[in-house]
């Protein structure tokens, strides 16, 4: 049921009551970083969150690993979680944790993810930022390339767009807020 609709004669936002989505208080986990989502093709989308330790610094650190989740009915459900294998081997390699900083979908299909690498041994919460990563779908999630390092400077990854064939990354060049 809507509780809010926005109209004008060019589209239709249309909100519904909110649902408990991941519920990381009952499997005591965190989801702070990793927050990415992108509309694949038309009524398709893939929606990325961090399964975090809800102890190491109170939650804040982005210790753990990626996990999405794919709609194929314009959001109404979502398909089971899935574990992003390059997050998950980076966080048993214990060396960096995997963050999923934005989600690109190019007109082919193709999902891009825009990836923040940080140290997983450091003491403080999610610095210093490593040089970021980029990985991509084929297969609608089902399976991912290689991470390639997209830059050369340590840093996040602010904002993206896919536009015309390419895509524009806003790259904070720092290891550090």
């Amino acid at each position: 049921m809507s509780y809010m609709k926005i109209e004008n004669e060019k589209y239709t936002v249309e909100f519904t009551e909110p649902v408990t989505y991941v519920d990381n208080k009952a499997r005591n986990r965190s989801g702070h970083m990793t927050h990415a989502m992108c509309e694949f093709k038309p009524g398709c989308f893939i929606d990325f969150n961090s399964n975090c330790s809800a102890i190491r610094h109170g939650g804040h650190m982005p210790y753990g690993w990626v996990e999405y989740k794919i709609s194929r009915d314009n959001g109404k459900t979502y398909s089971d979680f899935k574990r992003l294998e390059y997050s998950w081997n980076s966080f048993l390699d214990g060396i960096h944790s995997i963050s999923v900083e934005k989600a690109i979908a190019c007109d082919d299909g193709t999902i891009v993810a825009l990836c923040l690498r940080n140290g997983a041994l450091e003491p403080g919460f999610c610095e210093p930022w490593d040089t970021p990563t980029v990985i991509r779908s084929t297969d609608e999630g089902e399976t991912w390339s290689e991470p390639v390092v997209y830059s050369e400077y340590a840093g996040r990854t602010d904002d993206a767009r896919y536009h015309n064939g390419v895509i524009y990354a806003l790259h904070l060049c720092n290891e550090h807020f």
